[in-house]
């Protein structure tokens, strides 16, 4: 079970957290990888990344350089940090803090429109390799995520009969029970099957509300499968997550207001901005924003809001994530050094819904690059960490890119 106290921890209660989470890892081995991990997260606050510049006092830094000093990592990152006018290293440049990722779109109804959405978790494993093989993109199996509770959970009706079509499971597309805007909206699905009765004579069907009518009328069945998959809206009728001012991404881009690079309607696929940090052992990891659980910072990064993913903060199903506040600055959502995330991929405990914790030095002078949490464990007598604004859920799905 993680860690789901909503209050200001303590430094003895972060370093006891970050040492449980290490010890539950130490067989993990990090190896090596074909690709790189990549998450999407969105993150609140102000003062993102407007860009850094690399001058020519900079200097390189590997990991042994660093806070890992303390310990030997198998990962060693080139990046460089630049020294202030007082001397002291505080700007983290990085080299390909950001970068385009393409995810292919599936479409589906609400209401009789069409919507378009992205798949990037199940909680069910051969689900989760049913539809890797289907998108030509990795859906992570995370278990961790059937434990979102049913206040956080929105409805999908996926189709195991009838009427053939792009279905996840090659009949008519999947109906959906809300879009963003709808107070209802969560991009937590409970995985619905509907089986037309043989006597029936199967059509396609648009809304919800035509599908439990027809259950009622004896023509298809319903059965609640206890499955949950992550699929976050990308477009629907009337909206869409915001795009970027530019389709030209570049360390220079940051965050900004928007996460759409591009879409490609008719290739059914959307090119996002993929944003840099670490994972919890030292390995390099990005993410790109789908939605947050509070309207500002939904807003700051263009994100959608999703208010009902909030009560997610209290369950096993939200994961770590450590945002600097202050300190080195660099790529990280709130301006500072790239965050720290406590699982990915592989991990029993992954999930992509991040519980955002605002981590500071309290004394800046003496912020070093952390990269890890056995870092943040080793440091945690120097150092803040606390909910952000609260308490901030983001959604926040790892996949592969080459």
């Amino acid at each position: 079970m993680k860690d789901s106290k909503l209050e200001k921890l303590s430094l003895s209660e972060m370093s006891n957290l970050l040492a449980k989470r290490m010890t539950r890892r130490e067989a993990i081995s990090t190896g090596s990888a074909a690709g790189i991990v990549v998450g999407l997260i969105v993150a609140g606050g102000a003062g993102y990344y407007a860009g850094l510049s690399s001058p020519s006092n900079s200097k390189v830094v590997t990991q042994t350089q660093t806070a890992t000093q303390i310990q030997t990592q198998t990962l060693t990152q080139t990046q460089t940090v630049t020294d202030s006018p007082s001397g002291l290293a505080n700007v983290q440049n990085v080299a390909r803090a950001s970068v385009p990722v393409t995810i292919p779109l599936q479409n589906g109804y609400y209401k009789g429109q069409e919507l378009f959405y992205i798949l990037t978790e199940s909680s069910d494993n051969s689900l989760a390799q049913s539809l890797t093989s289907k998108t030509s993109f990795r859906v992570v199996y995370a278990p961790a995520i059937a434990e979102v509770p049913s206040s956080s959970l929105a409805d999908v009706f996926v189709f195991t009969n009838g009427v053939q079509g792009s279905g996840l499971l090659g009949f008519q597309p999947e109906v959906y029970d809300g879009v963003p805007g709808d107070q209802g909206y969560s991009p937590a699905r409970l995985f619905n099957k509907v089986t037309w009765a043989s006597s029936s004579t199967p059509v396609e069907l648009k809304s919800a509300d035509d599908i439990t009518a027809n259950q009622r009328d004896g023509k298809l069945t319903i059965e609640q499968t206890g499955i949950v998959f992550n699929a976050p809206m990308v477009k629907w009728a009337g909206g869409q997550i915001p795009a970027a001012d530019s389709s030209e991404l570049t360390n220079e881009t940051g965050y900004g207001k928007g996460q759409i690079l591009s879409i490609d309607m008719s290739a059914r696929k959307v090119v996002m901005k993929a944003h840099r940090c670490w994972a919890q052992d030292g390995s390099q990891v990005y993410y790109i924003v789908t939605d947050a659980s509070l309207e500002g910072p939904a807003g700051d990064l263009g994100a959608t809001f999703a208010p009902k993913t909030q009560e997610i903060l209290k369950t096993p199903a939200a994961s770590d994530f450590f945002v600097f506040v202050n300190g080195i600055k660099g790529p990280g959502p709130g301006g500072f050094q790239s965050s720290v995330g406590s699982s990915k991929p592989g991990d029993e405990d992954y999930t992509p819904f991040w519980r955002i914790n605002a981590t500071s030095w309290k004394d800046e002078s003496k912020a070093v690059i952390l990269e890890s949490l056995a870092d943040l464990s080793s440091y945690s007598a120097v150092l803040q960490t606390e909910p952000m604004m609260g308490g901030l859920n983001v959604n926040c799905p790892f996949v592969e890119v080459q």
